[in-house]
């Protein structure tokens, strides 16, 4: 009988983009369990893993090591160097420990209120008549809620620059070109910024809003009690501020859909009334 060859992923992610997950499970046999399918990356075994499962499995620190895993190429761009992806065992339930005191439900209903005004501001600044590049005025908005809600004290023009910047490594992080020389750029900007904010936040100048992301960060210790280093630290800050920002790419994909879907343009403005 014969046997089931595993996929090169990496030929489906370069393929498929997005979809190359569901790709592969295209190709499983029959009787194959979609939500754990062996694969290959880069011709050494892998496996793709979907479902509460394989988040617990994905989460389970004695089945899971993050050290090297993820090539510096790719992860000391997106993430940063020293980044909490990249530990294990108490260093990194440590570290993670801020991530999770940082996105309680109240600190993100927060952030999402602050967004959400935003928004509804933003229409006064395009002008009657304005075409708007909508993935662009996403980072611009979403830029400043963010900012502002981990209480960071920046001019709007500053608080534009740091979210294009993270909007850069966001978009080239991961390719072949003049993007990813740019996201490289932008991550020693990005950097810098962040470290100036910390070390500025630990000497009181300003001093950080209390319970604001700022604080939590800038005074986090280590799993020995020391402070995280002024780098570390401003790695973290960027490990929260970024992702956010990358929240606009999603904003531009949902624009482009609610221009191909009229229905669900008429169902939200109903929803809107109701």
């Amino acid at each position: 009988m014969p046997t089931h060859r595993a996929p090169e992923a990496s030929i489906a992610l370069l393929r498929h983009g997005f979809r190359w997950s569901d790709r592969i499970r295209s190709e499983l046999p029959e009787g194959g369990d979609p939500d754990a399918v062996p694969a290959r990356m880069l011709g050494r075994p892998a496996i793709v893993l979907r479902g509460p499962d394989g988040v617990r499995a994905f989460t389970d620190t004695e089945l899971v090591r993050r050290r090297g895993a993820i090539p510096g190429a790719v992860g000391n761009v997106l993430f940063g160097r020293g980044a909490v992806h990249g530990l294990d065992d108490a260093e990194h339930v440590r570290r993670k420990a801020l991530f999770v005191r940082a996105t309680t439900p109240d600190s993100v209903r927060s952030l999402v209120d602050e967004v959400e005004l935003r928004w509804l501001a933003a229409p006064r600044s395009w002008g009657p008549g304005r075409e708007v590049a909508v993935e662009e005025e996403a980072v611009r908005v979403i830029g400043r809620a963010v900012l502002h809600w981990a209480g960071i004290q920046c001019p709007a023009e500053e608080a534009d620059r740091v979210a294009r910047r993270m909007a850069a490594i966001v978009d080239g992080f991961g390719v072949v070109g003049p993007a990813n020389l740019e996201a490289r750029w932008s991550r020693r900007r990005s950097d810098a910024w962040a470290a100036r904010v910390i070390h500025c936040a630990r000497r009181g100048e300003p001093a950080p809003r209390r319970g604001s992301l700022l604080e939590l960060v800038a005074w986090w210790r280590d799993a020995d009690g020391h402070l995280l280093p002024v780098r570390t630290a401003a790695v973290e800050l960027q490990n929260v501020l970024r992702p956010t920002i990358a929240v606009a790419r999603l904003v531009g994909f949902g624009a482009r859909e609610l221009v191909l879907a009229r229905d669900w343009r008429a169902r939200l403005r109903a929803e809107r009334q109701e």
